[in-house]
This record gives C-alpha cells, sequence and structure tokens, in this order.
C-alpha cells in the first residue's frame, strides 16, 4: 500500500534479521551489539516521528471536525429555511403554536385536576422555546395567556420564577390573555405571598390586557382594585365574584370602566343580580349570562349594541313566572343552554328580538330520566310577533320536538329564510303522533307546491332511542330519505336550493330491522358536491355524552347477507 507522500517511509535494513539466535548458547559480538543498539536507537526516532506525525494528524482532524460541524450547522440553518414551516408566516405559525399550548393546557389541566394536585401556573410555551432560536422567539408573542390558580397553599417560587420568566420574554407591545381563579371560597390572597406577588406581576401589565377571566374572592377583587389598573385594551372579560355583598361587587366593578375597548362579557354564576355590577354594558356586543330569575334580562336593557346572548338556564329550577316586561333587543344570536324543563322556553314571553338570525337551544349534558319535551308555543309566539329572519334553527341533545311537531311546522313556515337547520327525532315513541316523519314529509320539495324552508342548505338530524319499533322507525328514515332525495338534485322549477350538508348522528343501536333504508342513505351519500356524515355512538358509552365515530359506510352486509350495524 503506497504511503502519503508527507509521512517518511519506515528504515531498517536488517528488518529481516535472523533472530533465532537468540535461543542458542551463541553470543553477539561487541560489534554486533554495538550495530544492534545503533540501529534500536534509529528506529527509536523514527517512531517518535511518527508520534509527532500522528498527533500533527489528529490536531488536523480535529480542526476538521470543528469545521464540519460549523458548516453542519450552516448547511442546517439554510436548509430550514426551505422547510415547509418555514415557509409559513410568522403570524400563522404562532397561531399553530397557540393551538398547540392551549391543547396542552387542557390536558395538563384535566390531568392534575385528576391526580388531585393543584395547578399554580400555565405557561406551555416553554416546551416549544427550547427547540430553536425561532421558536424561542415566536413561542411567547405564540402564548401570551398567563393562568394562576390560587388555591389552599401558596404558590411556589418556582412557579413564581417561571411568571417572571415568561413575562420577561413578551415584549411591552404585546397583548395578554389572563386568568385568575380561586379555587376555593377561603382562598386568600392575604395568605399568599407568592401569589399576591403573582398578581401583582400580571396586573402591573393590565394595560396589555386583551381578555381576562377573573373569578377571585372579594378580598382579592378589593386588592386589586386599589392597585387602580388601566383596562385600556380588554376586548373580552369572563367575571366571576365569590362571596360578597351587591354593594362590595358594584364597588369593585367600577374598575373596569376604563375597559373602553370591552365587547365580550361572561358573568358567571354567583347568585347576584348583575344589573349590581358597575360594567361599561353599553359597548359590550356578545354578553354570556346565567339568569337566576326573570330580573336579570332586566340588565339586556343596558345592552344597548348587543348581538350575541348567551343565556345558561341551568341555574333556574323552578317554573319561571308569566312576564312582566318585554324586553326588546337588537340580538342577532340567541343561544339558551342547559335546557332541563319544559317552562324554560317561557323566557321567549319576555323577549322581543326582531334581529334574530341564529337560535341554538342545548339540552343539559346530564338529562333527567327522560328527555325534554319543549312546549314551542313562547317561541312560536315570538317569532309571530317579532317576524326575525332566523337564517339557523339548532335543538341539540335530547329535546323532543315529536309530539309538538305541528308546532315545530308552524315554526318552519314562520321563518321561511332558515338555510340550516338542527333538530332530534324519536321514531321509538310509543305514541305515533309524536313520530317526526310528518317534518321530513313536510320538507319534501315538489314542482306542485311551495316548498318549505327554500333557502335549506344544511340539516342535522339526531336518531335517538333504545327500543325496536321497527315500523315508526322505517317510516321515519323512508320519509327521511325521500326528502333528502328531493333536496340534493332540486328542479330548477321547485325553486328550492340544493341542499350541500347532510349530517346524520344515530343515537341508537337498533337498526337491523331497517336495511332498506340504510342502504338507500348509503345510496345518497355517494352523492357529488355534498357533504354527507352518517355517525354513530360508540357502543358502551354514555349516552348522554356519546363519543361520535363517524362511518364511512352506514352499513356494509356480509357474504352472508347479515347487515352489521354500529
Amino acid at each position: 500500500m503506497p504511503l502519503h507522500r508527507q509521512v517518511e517511509q519506515f528504515v531498517d535494513p536488517d528488518y529481516d534479521l535472523n533472530t533465532t539466535q537468540l535461543r542458542t548458547w551463541a553470543t553477539l559480538s561487541e560489534a554486533e551489539s554495538n550495530q544492534l543498539l545503533t540501529n534500536v536507537d534509529s528506529i527509536h526516532r523514527q517512531i517518535v516521528s511518527y508520534e509527532e506525525h500522528i498527533e500533527k494528524l489528529r490536531a488536523d482532524i480535529r480542526a476538521a471536525e470543528a469545521q464540519k460541524r460549523l458548516a453542519a450547522t450552516s448547511a442546517r440553518r439554510k436548509s430550514s429555511l426551505l422547510s415547509p414551516i418555514r415557509r409559513l408566516p410568522r403570524e400563522i405559525l404562532e397561531h399553530i403554536f397557540a393551538l398547540y399550548c392551549g391543547d396542552n393546557s387542557d390536558y395538563s389541566r384535566s390531568s392534575k385536576a385528576h391526580s388531585g394536585m393543584v395547578l399554580d401556573l400555565d405557561v406551555p410555551f416553554l416546551v416549544l422555546s427550547q427547540t430553536c432560536a425561532l421558536w424561542r422567539e415566536i413561542a411567547p408573542r405564540a402564548w401570551p395567556r398567563i393562568s394562576i390558580i390560587l388555591g389552599l397553599r401558596d404558590m411556589s417560587r418556582t412557579a413564581l420564577g417561571i411568571l417572571h420568566k415568561h413575562l420577561s420574554a413578551l415584549p411591552e407591545e404585546i397583548p395578554l390573555d389572563i386568568s385568575v381563579c380561586c379555587e376555593y371560597m377561603y382562598a386568600r390572597i392575604e395568605e399568599s405571598v407568592n401569589g399576591r406577588i403573582a398578581v401583582e406581576m400580571v396586573s402591573d401589565r393590565a394595560s396589555q390586557w386583551k381578555s381576562a377571566e377573573l373569578v377571585m374572592d372579594i378580598q382579592l377583587w378589593k386588592w386589586l382594585c386599589g392597585r387602580q389598573p388601566s383596562f385600556g385594551k380588554l376586548e373580552l372579560m369572563k367575571l366571576g365574584m365569590i362571596s360578597g355583598a351587591g354593594s362590595e361587587m358594584k364597588e369593585c366593578s367600577r374598575v373596569f370602566q376604563s375597559a373602553t375597548r370591552l365587547r365580550k362579557l361572561t358573568i358567571a354564576r354567583n347568585g347576584h343580580d348583575p344589573s349590581q355590577l358597575d360594567l361599561p354594558f353599553s359597548i359590550v356586543t356578545s354578553l354570556a349570562l346565567e339568569p337566576n330569575q326573570q330580573s336579570d334580562l332586566g340588565i339586556l336593557n343596558a345592552c344597548s349594541k348587543l348581538r350575541t346572548l348567551h343565556l345558561d338556564l341551568g341555574n333556574i329550577d323552578t317554573p319561571v313566572p308569566p312576564p312582566l316586561t318585554i324586553f326588546r333587543s337588537s340580538i342577532a344570536h340567541l343561544t339558551l343552554s342547559y335546557i332541563k324543563y319544559p317552562d324554560h322556553f317561557n323566557f321567549f314571553h319576555f323577549l322581543h328580538l326582531p334581529l334574530l338570525e341564529t337560535l341554538d337551544v342545548q339540552a343539559a349534558p346530564k338529562l333527567p330520566e327522560r328527555e325534554v319535551v319543549l312546549d314551542l308555543g313562547p317561541l312560536l309566539s315570538m317569532l309571530y310577533q317579532s317576524r326575525p329572519p332566523l337564517h339557523r334553527l339548532s335543538f341539540r341533545g335530547a329535546i323532543r320536538l315529536g309530539h309538538r311537531s305541528n308546532k315545530l311546522l308552524e315554526i318552519l313556515e314562520a321563518t321561511p329564510s332558515i338555510n340550516h337547520l338542527t333538530i332530534s327525532t324519536f321514531p321509538y315513541s310509543l305514541d305515533d303522533s309524536e313520530s317526526d316523519h310528518s317534518v321530513f314529509e313536510r320538507l319534501i320539495v315538489s314542482p306542485k307546491n311551495l316548498p318549505l324552508l327554500p333557502s335549506l342548505s344544511a340539516l342535522e338530524i339526531s336518531v335517538w332511542g333504545t327500543g325496536s319499533w321497527n315500523s315508526r322507525l322505517r317510516r321515519s328514515l323512508n320519509a327521511m330519505c325521500n326528502m333528502l332525495e328531493s333536496r340534493l338534485t332540486p328542479s330548477e322549477e321547485s325553486g328550492a336550493a340544493r341542499l350541500q350538508s347532510f349530517r346524520m348522528v344515530l343515537q341508537t343501536c337498533s337498526f337491523r330491522d331497517a336495511l332498506d333504508e340504510t342502504r338507500r342513505l348509503k345510496a345518497l351519500a355517494r352523492t357529488p358536491g355534498v357533504d354527507f356524515s352518517l355517525e354513530s355512538v360508540v357502543p358502551g358509552t354514555s349516552w348522554w355524552q356519546p363519543e361520535i365515530e363517524k362511518l364511512d359506510v352506514f352499513a356494509e352486509e356480509e357474504e352472508d347477507g347479515i347487515c352489521n350495524y354500529m
């Protein structure tokens, strides 16, 4: 093998010296000994020369490796500029990070809550900031949300240090999303040294608050108001006061008069009349409220610019009395949640909503033993009096409209502008008069008759039941299929819009005797240009909080002709 030109060749004239004489009684002469010593000395000098050369090569290798690492780093940095995530605008990357942090924040909270641990602070951006310089720069800006939870014990110094680090990384012009919540009504701020320091840190940046969730003890409220913060950028706020008299609440809430940009307001359940709060209601455009009684709706009179209203009726367990005052409002979007009693709809007696565009009615997550049977009379009365341009009507959850199907038809006839409808059907009812097939039959498009809901483009249906009243089920599904066939491909003479989206959720497993109808649905699901979704509750899950599994095929036949159903 040829040597490198910079490496001297090893020289030893006696390399092949016969050493067998060392195993005999013969002795070397003095001249031979001197010759060997000379040769050995020459070889040692060559060895030293080789070692020096090797060390030099090692130094060159180390230098070359260092340069290689620098080159690789430079290549990675430049190559990373070509990666798909680098091509994203920073605003989109920030939004992705915010979604990541939000999901991990919810998981972190739920996991620690189940394990009995108290979470002091929530700043999940720290995980992202350790990835690279770009992420370290973007992550704090992408996650300006700071959540402080005051429990029975004081906040740890570690959490306090993280908060300080987080605030230091945030530029002063970045809008902040702040959450300060007391887990217990006796979590006193005066007993939480580090917690008070944490609240001081975020309150010192009150001028940067864009949104705030504040659920605190009245003493903490008083302490915060004593600092006289200014909320010039605050746009969204969720407010809750634990304990405290009405006069104290009014005094403490006055600090938010500086929130001249406030648009979205949520008043959490606190047992007090919301009108006792001294808040800038006149500029609020979106309000979420948990009324305890009819008088709580009086706050609507102060919300002159209100467009969106969410009423959580879960705190009302007694019948709603007859109306004393009619509240006229410019509300365009109304949501009624936690519906669990028929008389909850009596709230429509109090409302005159001539600009209503969206109405969303949601059943309570955990229902009584039977589903909610709503009296649609108050709603129908409000619609007749207000004549709103209603575009979206939704009844979500186990809300029975079946035996009031005539009222439902009257509602649909009174609101021809509806283009998105969500309803529930109960085909297993013992009373055939409660079947909803008449609603589906009335929705069929025919050139001979004026169509009901001519602008309907999206329809969502939930099928509830646990029985096996197969004739009623088949009748309901057959009417549904006829309606879909006419709506998916309407003729020009009908004057009806084409149905562009259909979603059906099965809250039951007893569909074995409706094979023909399920085959029709399967065929309709292949209609091109239509968002067609057929879903079913996963067996074994809680029926009031179902997990939904999307089905690519609603029903499939096996070789033996047996049909499998979820």
